[in-house]
């Protein structure tokens, strides 16, 4: 099952920053799901997903980088 986690407690455990964090699940970038009133809810993720999301993205950014 899932662990989702608060705004500020993914940021200190992913090292993004909260406007980052906003800025990305505004853009779908990041999924994020709203707890409480609709648009002034809060964000929560689900960190072992958003863990895994930037991992392959860094794996993504080396793999390019050797292709070169």
């Amino acid at each position: 099952m899932s662990q989702y986690t608060d705004i500020k407690t993914t940021s200190q455990l992913t090292g993004i920053s909260v406007i980052s964090l906003r800025r990305g699940a505004k853009t779908g970038r990041f999924k994020a799901i709203r707890i409480g009133k609709a648009l002034r809810g809060k964000l929560m993720f689900d960190i072992q997903q958003l863990s895994q999301q930037l991992a392959d993205e860094a794996y993504g950014v080396i793999k390019e980088k050797e292709c070169e």
